[in-house]
């Protein structure tokens, strides 16, 4: 009943068509069949195909975390430089406030908004010493005392 349009794989015949992505193999997520997203793949750009799309945050290379791969956050992305926002840090929402002044300084201010939530100043999380997981204990008075206290329970055994 559809004979036009069910010859072969037609235009925009992927279930991710006309949503702003284009998501055929070897331009952008691959979730579509070569040739069935069309209208989303006009000029071959992979746009706001990142994970981390559409959340405020610009996670590009370059210009922020750097989680995505270089033009796949443009709806983000568009025209910042050195935009990192909330909670863009890669150990967001693991339960230790990883933020320079308040914790390991492993994130930079302010892209580790949930986790520092109300954080006193020195509130460290379990294994977030620069040396956790290394299989030495690195706390005061019982290794070599280069982490603070609670910081490396995985190698102290606490």
């Amino acid at each position: 009943t559809d004979a036009n349009d069910c010859v072969g794989q037609g235009d925009d015949d992927c279930a991710y068509a006309f949503d702003g992505e284009c998501d055929e193999p070897g331009i952008g997520t691959g979730a579509c069949a070569i040739g069935s997203d069309t209208a989303d793949c006009r000029g071959g750009t992979a746009a706001s195909q990142c994970p981390y799309v559409n959340d405020g945050e610009c996670d590009e290379p370059g210009i922020g975390t750097g989680l995505c791969d270089p033009g796949t956050d443009t709806a983000d992305c568009g025209g910042q430089t050195g935009t990192v926002g909330p909670n863009s840090c890669a150990y967001a929402n693991d339960g230790e406030c990883d933020e320079p002044g308040i914790g390991t300084g492993f994130c930079a201010a302010g892209s580790d908004t949930t986790d520092c939530q109300g954080a006193p100043p020195i509130t460290l999380g379990p294994d977030s010493c620069m040396f956790a997981n290394d299989g030495e204990c690195d706390e005061p008075e019982i290794g070599t005392g280069a982490c603070q206290t609670g910081t490396d329970t995985t190698d102290c055994g606490q």
